[in-house]
């Protein structure tokens, strides 16, 4: 069953009180100010919603349709559940290959009674993400509304959904075990036929396995949890799916995977004469294989307009290449099936769209097309081995086969066996120096080399526009521009890049100060750190890939300037997560930081949680970032 059918719900109620008491003179105002302030009205004490029910039931049938059924009864306890969080629920699928019913929905007042919703209240409409793409205009979402809520009323809502058979060749799914709320009661069973291959994967929940049992010629798999705690959205969380999100497929075995992804999309993938002849052009200007092959991969995404559907929405299948091509709109995987086809037309026999799934799948021992979601373009490079692009930027970051897990995975065509994939052998990394001397006009005139390794290495971006990069990496000083660029070595996940550069301070402030700020390496992991973690904060914290990043400024200042910021240091060298120096010798001026991320997922307990925000607040102190110039009174006035 697709990954898609995940309840999204959010309902608007719009209403005007009107206070006589507060607007009329005469009337009793009350004299106390803690008297007078007025609290959000909850009526029902507790979190704002809660699940007493949640319950998902799949059904494979003896002519290969699978059923899903879904039942929920949500007790929501405060306006802001009802206004903004769980008035409507929005569920996605194709009318093609898919029947959508609802079931039951109707609401259960405080009172007992029962509020049975109008036909009115369950709508169609198009996914957000299908919006001006005519090959998928079929796709629906539809729209059920809840009617009669009151803070302690109960939603019961029931629907089901039913793949036509050849829909999709086995039972598969993902579902969601936690949600942002508690649940009383979480129940999931899959009905399968007595023999059936099922495997079940939910890694990082407590007690997920599930229960097995026979039933005549059936058999029962799954089992109720009870009390499950609320994985809240909270800011910097990973997705559900690297925490608590169950996987469960009947597809017996990778080969088996690769073959069915084969049938899906493999026939969709003619490349059209213009198509070609756009391939050509592009790569024909290029002097090396890597130059052609990004070339390519850019001019064809420059060429269409993605929409954003994802693969379990299409069932893992693509429109013909030809159909996409003459509309000029693919979604992510039909692009990549586009720039697969392409490539070949040039001479790049061994390569293939893939899907990948998270970072924890392991497709060889549990294989699924659910969790598949994210298409990329695999190429088999020689003895190199695997390389592997984004088809909506592929020259954007580092080498992505550094960093997505080879058994999380799987190509539509077979990839020969000199493309096994390639494991990291270099630590990732990213270095940045700048040495400079500043003027009496606050021209700044100096050199910068940056090194990076691992998947950090920004190997396409070198290769396409390195003076592109040179000028991002020379913006940590203002107004700077990059010249002389030369890239001094450069491999897949190894390289160097120096050049010149020239920059102007800002003019001296009332008190003749220059403040200059360097919160780290462009590019780097100061735009993926996530915010401050609370103490009392209950879902994981996700930092950035594990990598390491330094930055030393040195800026020799011309008579009269020297350093107002006092000096400062903290932690030491290569010892600890942070370390950052602040000082100055005679007219020099040194500014060095760097920073060390050891884990990707920081789990949601006291200890592990106050490591991460120490390191948090320590790279991000002013006094490790910042460097305060005083300019001579002469140079202030002007």
């Amino acid at each position: 069953m697709p990954a898609h059918r995940s309840s999204a719900r959010a309902f608007v109620l719009s209403f005007l009180l009107l206070s006589l008491a507060g607007a009329a003179p005469g009337l009793s105002q009350p004299k106390s100010g803690a008297a007078a302030e007025r609290k959000a009205f909850n009526a029902v004490p507790g979190p704002d919603a809660e699940y007493l029910l949640l319950s998902d039931r799949y059904t494979l049938r003896a002519d290969g349709s699978v059923v899903h059924e879904r039942t929920s009864r949500l007790q929501v306890n405060s306006y802001l559940a009802i206004n903004r969080k769980y008035g409507e629920s929005k569920v996605e699928f194709d009318p093609a290959l898919e029947a959508f019913e609802v079931v039951t929905n109707r609401t259960v007042l405080p009172s007992g009674q029962v509020v049975e919703a109008p036909a009115n209240a369950v709508v169609d409409d198009l996914p957000p993400a299908a919006e001006g793409n005519p090959l998928w205009s079929g796709l629906r979402r539809k729209i059920i509304v809840h009617t009669a809520l009151e803070p302690g009323a109960v939603i019961e809502e029931a629907w089901r959904a039913t793949d036509k058979p050849g829909a999709l060749p086995w039972v598969d799914f993902t579902e969601a075990f936690l949600a942002d709320v508690p649940v009383r009661e979480r129940t999931i069973v899959v009905d399968l036929p007595a023999g059936t291959p099922f495997h079940w994967r939910m890694p990082a929940f407590r007690g997920g396995e599930p229960e097995r049992r026979r039933a005549g010629d059936r058999e029962l798999w799954g089992g109720t949890f009870r009390d499950l705690p609320a994985l809240p959205d909270e800011a910097g969380a990973p997705l559900r799916a690297e925490t608590a999100m169950l996987v469960a497929s009947s597809c017996p075995s990778i080969q088996a995977l690769q073959q069915e992804l084969n049938r899906r999309v493999g026939g969709a993938t003619d490349a059209p004469d213009t198509l070609t002849d756009l391939a050509r052009r592009a790569a024909e200007k290029e002097l090396t294989d890597d130059g052609r092959f990004l070339a390519v991969m850019e001019a064809v995404a420059a060429a269409v307009r993605v929409t954003p559907i994802p693969p379990a929405l299409q069932h893992f299948r693509a429109a013909p290449a030809a159909e996409v091509w003459r509309l000029g709109v693919a979604t992510p995987l039909e692009l990549a099936v586009l720039q697969a086809a392409a490539l070949r037309a040039v001479g790049f026999s061994n390569v293939s769209p893939v899907l990948a799934a998270s970072e924890s799948a392991l497709l060889d021992q549990w294989p699924a097309l659910a969790g598949l979601d994210r298409p990329l373009v695999a190429v088999g490079w020689g003895g190199a081995g695997l390389r592997l692009y984004d088809p909506v930027t592929p020259s954007a970051g580092g080498p992505l086969e550094l960093s997505v897990s080879p058994r999380a995975i799987v190509s539509v065509f077979p990839m020969v066996p000199d493309a096994a994939p390639v494991r990291p052998t270099v630590a990732a990394g990213r270095s940045l120096t700048i040495v400079a001397d500043v003027g009496t006009d606050r021209k700044v005139r100096g050199k910068l080399v940056f090194s990076a390794s691992g998947f950090a290495t920004p190997h396409s971006a070198l290769l396409r526009d390195p003076s592109k990069l040179a000028g991002e990496l020379a913006g940590v000083l203002p107004d700077a521009k990059a010249a002389n660029v030369r890239v001094v070595a450069l491999a897949r996940d190894l390289a160097t890049l120096e050049a010149e550069l020239t920059a102007t301070l800002p003019e001296p402030d009332a008190l003749g100060l220059v403040r200059l700020a360097f919160p780290g390496v462009p590019g780097g992991v100061n735009e993926k750190l996530p915010p401050l973690p609370a103490p009392d904060r209950r879902t994981p914290l996700l930092m950035p890939i594990p990598q390491t990043e330094s930055l030393q400024i040195e800026l020799t200042l011309p008579a009269g300037w020297t350093l107002a910021s006092a000096p400062a240091t903290f932690g030491s060298a290569g010892r600890g997560p942070v370390w950052f120096s602040v000082g100055a010798e005679g007219t020099r001026v040194n500014l060095s930081r760097s920073i060390e991320v050891a884990r990707r997922l920081v789990a949601a307990v006291p200890d592990q949680l106050a490591e991460a925000r120490s390191t948090l607040v320590a790279w991000q102190s002013p006094v490790g970032r910042e460097l305060l110039l005083r300019a001579p009174a002469e140079a202030a006035k002007k």
